[in-house]
């Protein structure tokens, strides 16, 4: 953040309050996709707004003063506030019902954005909402930035790094994402997650929506989706372990983790995958898994990384599948080779079956030199399925890149 936008964010927060289909898919390990987002299955919803009808839940009074003016409206399925600012201001809402956040494992979800995108504009969610004076609001601004602040007794306290999203888009809306746990907070936007922190000043509370801009600023702010969840508790006698178990990681994927894992925030590596058909993701551990849509989630694709000095993808692979062979079943190699990853990047090709759980699978793993270790790019599906999914599998497996 410049210091003109420092100047602009530091006036603000002292301002007035207004009451009232290829995919080329990238993850940044330091930047991924969240392990802590709570999913639908393992939570309870506490409330859910889309804005596709008319609604007492939010005020759709107009506010004004020397400041200027703000109309709200309900239409096209989205809450909107046309804003005409004379000055510098931040506009505040507060549901008119009670929408009690609990004190820990809570997700809240939001869409936003501005229609003209108008520079120096921020929107975003108020949580832990005590009163006007002490809350939290993390803000995501037209140029991609987000960051949080505490609101404590009137005054403004910047707890994270400004962090510039390069998966935001100014055109259209963009998903912010809060998840607490305990004192414990994640903040993503367009489900990547950039921000982690922790604090302790509020506690429960209730939910706010917020926008603001600098003098002259004329534009509308879109709110859309608006939802708050609940994480449901472990229950005594957890359900039997499967590929898509909230509750653990599925027996395919779970002898893979943290066989060697890294000890160097350093390590950190892009990566990129192709994928050209609808698939679903999630974290696995320390791994990615991408599950092709058409299967039920049982034709997959799982990205790990292993740390270790192997002299080659090769030694890797014979390491690294020997583990995993002692804890699967009748795992059978039908096809190893050295070959070569997109980049060109020496790798190495083992072509397995084995059985886990009660199924029988048919498997690739690709290991590709990367720094301080090797990526495993596996594939598998249920022998009675590989032949409906194997290319388009291989495809995706085949355009794994990364950059060193």
């Amino acid at each position: 953040m410049g210091a003109d936008k420092n100047k602009f964010v530091g006036l603000l927060r002292k301002g007035f309050w207004a009451i009232s289909s290829i995919i080329l898919f990238l993850i940044n390990f330091e930047i991924a996709f969240s392990q802590s987002e709570i999913n639908e299955e393992a939570s309870d919803l506490i409330y859910r707004q889309d804005f596709s009808n008319e609604t007492q839940d939010w005020t759709l009074n107009s506010n004004q003063g020397d400041w200027g003016t703000v109309n709200r409206s309900i239409s096209d399925g989205t809450y909107q506030w046309e804003i005409n600012l004379n000055k510098i201001k931040a506009i505040v809402v507060r549901p008119n019902i009670e929408i009690n956040l609990p004190e820990n494992d809570y997700q809240i979800s939001l869409d936003t954005y501005f229609e003209p995108v108008c520079e120096n504009c921020c929107s975003g969610i108020l949580f832990n909402f005590l009163d006007m004076g002490n809350f939290y609001y993390a803000p995501l601004c037209t140029d991609g930035k987000i960051m949080v602040y505490a609101f404590e007794n009137n005054q403004w306290i910047l707890l994270t790094d400004v962090v510039q999203s390069d998966h935001f888009n100014p055109a259209t809306l963009n998903k912010i994402t809060v998840v607490n746990n305990e004192d414990n907070y994640e903040i993503q936007i367009n489900d990547i997650s950039l921000i982690d922190f922790t604090d302790n000043r509020f506690r429960t509370g209730t939910i706010g929506l917020m926008a603001e801009g600098l003098a002259e600023t004329q534009t509308t702010v879109f709110f859309d989706n608006l939802e708050v969840r609940k994480k449901k508790p472990n229950e005594d006698e957890a359900p039997d372990i499967g590929v898509d178990s909230p509750y653990h990681m599925n027996p395919v994927t779970l002898p893979l983790q943290d066989l060697y894992p890294s000890r160097n925030s350093s390590d950190l590596i892009d990566y990129m995958i192709d994928i050209s058909v609808p698939f679903t993701f999630r974290k696995e551990g320390s791994g990615d898994l991408f599950c092709l849509k058409e299967s039920d989630g049982k034709a997959c694709l799982f990205i790990i990384r292993h740390f270790n000095e192997w002299n080659s993808p090769e030694e890797a692979a014979d390491t690294i599948i020997d583990d995993y062979a002692e804890q699967v079943n009748n795992f059978e190699i039908y096809h190893q080779q050295s070959t070569y990853s997109a980049e060109g990047y020496p790798a190495y090709w083992v072509g397995a079956h084995f059985s886990a759980g009660e199924n029988n699978y048919e498997s690739s793993h690709l290991f590709i030199q990367a720094k301080n270790g090797v990526f495993q790019v596996f594939t598998y599906a249920p022998t009675d399925l590989i032949e409906q999914y194997r290319e388009s599998l291989k495809k995706i497996a085949e355009s794994f890149s990364y950059s060193k």
